[in-house]
C-alpha cells in the first residue's frame, strides 16, 4: 500500500505534519507503507507523478509553475536507474510552497510505480493527501504565543480581539455560531466574556506578560492562559489604541478664472484648493497641469505649497490640480480659466468719481461774552450788529440774568433774528441763524462799560462757506506698457480728450506701477492746459485724477482705452 506523507523540507522527514507555516514549504512523499501505516523498508518509488489542486484563496508554487486558486498542475518525477534497471536514486518528492507566504491550501492525488524488496514494479495510486498554509501574520488554529493587546469593544473594527506578538488579531468572541471557551493561568474555567475581558484588564493594570493558546477546534474556540509573569521589559498586556482613521483632504470649488493674455500668473495655495478635517496634517500640490498648454500653462512650486497658472493665448482651457495630505490621501479640483485679450488699463467705478465731489458745510457767526457770576461794575453800553444794530445799556449791579434779559429785550423791539442764551458756563452766547461768510455778527463793548471790575471779554467767530471736497476719477493699469510697444492711451474726463503715445509722449516700463508713474506724469501737464484742470498722480498702479476747483460732476465720466 502507498500512501502519502506530509513534511516540512526542514524538518526530520520522520515527523509528520499538518499545517504549515505561509513561509514553510510542504514536502509530499509516496511511500510504501504496511497495514498498520508504517514506512516499509527496502522500498523505492521509481516513477511518481502528482497532480496537485489549489484549494485556497492564493497562489502557490510547484518548482517554477504558479498554480492559480481553482486550477491544477500535474508533474511527473523518475528514479535514476542503472544501466541493469536497478534504481540509485528513488524519484523526488514533492515540494510546494505558497506565493509571498500567504494564506492558502492544496490537494495533491499521486500515481506512480513502486520497487519492493523482490525486485518487481507495482503500480499505485495513492490516497489524496491535502496541507494549509497560514501567513506568518495569521494565526494558525493551533497556536501558543504572548498576548500583547485585547480589545474589550464590542462593536468597531476588531472588537472583541487579541493580538499575539507579531500576529493580526482574532476573535474571542461574537461570531455568530461560534462557541467560545477560557481558562485563566491556574487551569479553571472562565466563564463568559465578561469575566474573561476582567482578566485580561486585571493582567494589564500588573503589568503582566501574558502566553496564551487558542485553539480552533470546529465551531469551537478555546483561549487558555499558560503563564502570566511580572514584566517591566515592555512586553506586557495591554488595552488596545485604534490607529487613528485618517480624512481624505476635501476638494473645494474654485470658481472659473479671467485672466489678460498679457496678465499676471494666478497662483494657488492649498489652502484655495483643498480642506482636511485632521489636526497636523500637510497639504500638498503633487500635481497641476492644464487641458491645452498652448493657452495656460501650470507649474508646481518646489515644495508643493502653490502652483501657477500662466496664460499664453486667448482661449478656455481646464485646470486640473491634485492635493496630497500628509498620509497620500489625494483631493482632486478641477476649473476653467479663460485667457482673454490682451489689456492695459481699467476704469474703476465705471467711470463714476471713486471719491464724489460734495459743497463745503457752512457755519454761522457766533460771539460769546464771559460774565461769569458778577456783575456789572460800571454802567456802559453794548452794540450788536447783525442783520440789524442795536445798543443795550446796562446799569450798574445787572448780573448775568438781567444782562441776558436786556440784551434780548433789545433784540426783540427791532425783530432781529440774532438769539441770545447762556452756556454751560454761565457766558451768554449770541448766535445768528444764516450761515457762511456774508452771515456778520459783531458785539462791541463801549469804553466806559465793566463786568467784574474789568472789560468784558468778546469772543466772536466767524460764519464760514466750509470746504468743499473735490472729486476724484480713477482708473488702473493692470498690466505694464512697455517700452518700444507704440501703444496710444486716450483718456476722456467729461468734454476733454488727451491722447498720449507711448514712445512720443511717454516712455512705456516694466511695471504697472512704472508704467502708472509714466502716464499720470504726462496727462497732468497735458490737462493743465484744458479749460478743465485736474491733478493728476499715480498710487502705485492706480492714476488718479483730482479737481484743481471743487465743483458738481453731473454728466462728468471717465473712460481710457488703448489702442
Amino acid at each position: 500500500m502507498v500512501q502519502l506523507s506530509k513534511h516540512t523540507k526542514k524538518s526530520d522527514l520522520t515527523k509528520a505534519v499538518t499545517k504549515f507555516d505561509g513561509s514553510e514549504t510542504a514536502v509530499f512523499a509516496a511511500e510504501l507503507v504496511n497495514q498498520s501505516g508504517k514506512k516499509m523498508s527496502n522500498t523505492t518509488i521509481k516513477k511518481a507523478t502528482y497532480t496537485i489542486y489549489n484549494t485556497g484563496s492564493n497562489d502557490i508554487k510547484v518548482e517554477d509553475q504558479i498554480i492559480s486558486p481553482n486550477r491544477s498542475y500535474t508533474v511527473t518525477y523518475d528514479a535514476t536507474l542503472s544501466s541493469t534497471g536497478t534504481v540509485i536514486t528513488p524519484a523526488k518528492n514533492l515540494e510546494v510552497t505558497s506565493v509571498d507566504g500567504k494564506t492558502t491550501a492544496v490537494k495533491v492525488i499521486a500515481t506512480g510505480i513502486a520497487v519492493n524488496t523482490d525486485g518487481k514494479d507495482y503500480a499505485f495510486t495513492a490516497k489524496e493527501a491535502t496541507a494549509t498554509f497560514t501567513a506568518t501574520s495569521e494565526v494558525p488554529n493551533s497556536y501558543t504565543g504572548v498576548v500583547a493587546e485585547y480589545n474589550t469593544k464590542d462593536s468597531g473594527t476588531d472588537s472583541n480581539s487579541i493580538w499575539f506578538a507579531g500576529k493580526k488579531p482574532v476573535k474571542y468572541a461574537g461570531v455568530s455560531g461560534k462557541t467560545y471557551k477560557y481558562f485563566g493561568a491556574n487551569g479553571n474555567e472562565v466563564f463568559g466574556e465578561a469575566a474573561w475581558e476582567a482578566l485580561l484588564a486585571q493582567y494589564d493594570t500588573d503589568n503582566q506578560k501574558v502566553t496564551v493558546s487558542y485553539t480552533v477546534d470546529g465551531d469551537t474556540i478555546t483561549f487558555k492562559v499558560i503563564s502570566a509573569v511580572n514584566t517591566s521589559a515592555g512586553d506586557d498586556i495591554k488595552a488596545h489604541i485604534p490607529t487613528a482613521v485618517n480624512n481624505a483632504p476635501v476638494a473645494k470649488t474654485v470658481t472659473d478664472q479671467t485672466v489678460a493674455k498679457n496678465g499676471t500668473a494666478l497662483t494657488f495655495t492649498t489652502s484655495d484648493l483643498a480642506t482636511d478635517a485632521d489636526v497636523g496634517d500637510v497639504l500638498t500640490i503633487l500635481s497641476a497641469y492644464t487641458d491645452n498648454a498652448t493657452i495656460a500653462t501650470a507649474n508646481v512650486a518646489v515644495g508643493g505649497a502653490t502652483f501657477t497658472l500662466t496664460p499664453a493665448n486667448v482661449g478656455t482651457t481646464t485646470v486640473t490640480a491634485i492635493v496630497a495630505d500628509s498620509k497620500g490621501a489625494t483631493a482632486t479640483t478641477k476649473f476653467k480659466v479663460n485667457v482673454t485679450a490682451a489689456s492695459y488699463l481699467s476704469v474703476l467705478n465705471s467711470g463714476a468719481p471713486t471719491i464724489n465731489y460734495s459743497a463745503g458745510t457752512a457755519t454761522a457767526p457766533k460771539s460769546v461774552i464771559t460774565v461769569g457770576t458778577d456783575s456789572v461794575t460800571a454802567a456802559g453800553k453794548l452794540t450788536i450788529t447783525a442783520d440789524k444794530t442795536i445798543d443795550v445799556n446796562l446799569a450798574v449791579g445787572a448780573d448775568k440774568d438781567a444782562i441776558l434779559a436786556a440784551i434780548n429785550t433789545e433784540l426783540k423791539s427791532v425783530a432781529s433774528e440774532v438769539v441770545a442764551s447762556l452756556d454751560a458756563t454761565n457766558n451768554i452766547v449770541l448766535t445768528r441763524p444764516a450761515t457762511g461768510t456774508a452771515s456778520v455778527l459783531t458785539v462791541v463793548a463801549d469804553a466806559a462799560l465793566e463786568i467784574n471790575n474789568a472789560a468784558p471779554t468778546i469772543t466772536t467767530t466767524a460764519g464760514s462757506n466750509g470746504t468743499a471736497t473735490a472729486a476724484k476719477y480713477s482708473f488702473e493699469v493692470k498690466n505694464p506698457i512697455t517700452a518700444a510697444s507704440g501703444l496710444t492711451v486716450e483718456v476722456k474726463i467729461g468734454n476733454e480728450t488727451v491722447t498720449l503715445v507711448e514712445g512720443t509722449d511717454f516712455t512705456g516700463a516694466a511695471t504697472a506701477a512704472a508704467t502708472a508713474t509714466a502716464i499720470a506724469n504726462v496727462l497732468d501737464t497735458k490737462l493743465d492746459a484744458t479749460t478743465t484742470t485736474y491733478t493728476v498722480a499715480a498710487n502705485g498702479s492706480v492714476v488718479v485724477l483730482t479737481q484743481d476747483v471743487p465743483a458738481p460732476t453731473t454728466g462728468v465720466t471717465l473712460t481710457v482705452s488703448t489702442k
